[in-house]
């Protein structure tokens, strides 16, 4: 598949010299970059974007959206569970301000639901330590998807929970029931919707006008990504024009939100560089409980919101996955560069990893230069 490179780029400070603008050369390398990512991983294509530790901001995308329509560097594609920083932000501004405590117990915030201690914290919900069942894991899960004009109650959704996979603090499981409970504390805490306070706290914050929380916002159809998904002969097809409300609501704060991939670098860089949380929040995100996941196979650490990943360095962010779209954004803590990146299938771990190194290689080769 021939991808179409278009790129977008901002500078901050650039200098009205003769030379060569070494931007040219940055936005050349991601060009090529994408292009041989898009081929030699058999994607269908690509959305990328990169902050140097200056603030240069280069962002592109290669590969199709659909048969016909090329990306381009400022659609849309559902972020995943890059989604749970998003929401693990928005409980670390409420215990910034006092309104709430990490190790309050979760009963005092919400009512008793089946199957769910009510003394675990706010912190096992962050962490994953609750022992909560994964309510995607249910076999009854494809009673969620079946209907995609349905929205699902955050209450409908936890009725799913079985029985807990151990007591909390006595071992670590992935699980989005947590931070569909994380959701409906920051409503019992702020008396207001999770959309709405997203949008005061983070979104209109740090002007991300091209962050999206459906079906609360209406996607732009013009620029939303067309996902691919397996056809019943395990064919990549375009999977757009699907109702996906069911896939919204039931997934809600824990990977509802959609992005670009240069809104999701920059909410990176105003994590890491103090806008959206203090130095005590940040260090708390970063309080990684070791994990060995096979889902997670580079992933060494699990903070708030936050994985660690130990590959062939270190380096820190979220991935996620969304019928037909897969993402990450990676926060480089030794060069001081921020990444994100989408693409318009499910991916697989390993490509995941490989892509974040590709990309993480040649930030680091241009800030060098």
């Amino acid at each position: 598949m021939k991808g179409q490179f278009l790129y977008i780029i901002l500078l901050l400070g650039l200098s009205c010299s003769g030379e060569t603008d070494p931007s040219q050369t940055f936005d050349g390398s991601l060009h090529e970059t994408l292009e041989d990512i898009v081929k030699n991983k058999n994607l269908v294509g690509i959305s990328a974007a990169i902050i140097l530790k200056d603030g240069t901001l280069i962002a592109g995308a290669a590969g199709q959206s659909s048969v016909a329509i090329s990306l381009e560097p400022d659609m849309i594609f559902a972020s995943g569970s890059i989604s749970k920083t998003f929401t693990a932000v928005m409980i670390l501004r409420l215990a910034q301000s006092h309104q709430l405590d990490l190790d309050d117990p979760i009963s005092k915030w919400l009512p008793n639901y089946e199957n769910i201690d009510p003394q675990i914290t706010i912190r096992n919900l962050l962490n994953h330590t609750s022992g909560i069942y994964n309510y995607t894991e249910s076999p009854i899960i494809d009673e969620l998807i079946a209907d995609g004009t349905r929205n699902w109650s955050p209450e409908e959704i936890l009725s799913f929970v079985e029985p807990p996979l151990f007591q909390k603090d006595e071992g670590w499981s992935y699980s989005n029931s947590n931070y569909t409970l994380l959701g409906l504390i920051i409503e019992a805490v702020t008396r207001d919707s999770a959309h709405e306070f997203l949008r005061q706290t983070i979104t209109e914050s740090i002007s991300l006008e091209n962050t999206f929380f459906p079906p609360h916002d209406n996607l732009p159809d013009a620029t939303l990504a067309h996902p691919w998904m397996e056809d019943s002969s395990g064919q990549l097809a375009d999977a757009s024009g699907e109702p996906r409300n069911s896939f919204y609501t039931g997934a809600w704060v824990a990977g509802a939100i959609h992005s670009s991939s240069a809104d999701i670098a920059k909410f990176g860089r105003s994590i890491f560089n103090g806008t959206l949380v203090d130095s005590n929040s940040l260090a708390e995100m970063k309080e990684f409980i070791p994990i060995n996941s096979q889902v997670f196979p580079h992933v060494g650490g699990y903070g708030l919101g936050l994985m660690q990943f130990l590959t062939i360095r270190e380096y820190w962010g979220h991935s996620g996955d969304f019928f037909g779209y897969g993402s990450m954004f990676i926060h480089v803590p030794q060069d001081e560069i921020d990444i994100a990146f989408h693409v318009n299938q499910t991916l697989d771990e390993n490509v995941r990893v490989d892509i974040s190194t590709q990309l993480i290689d040649l930030a680091i080769k241009h800030q060098a230069e």
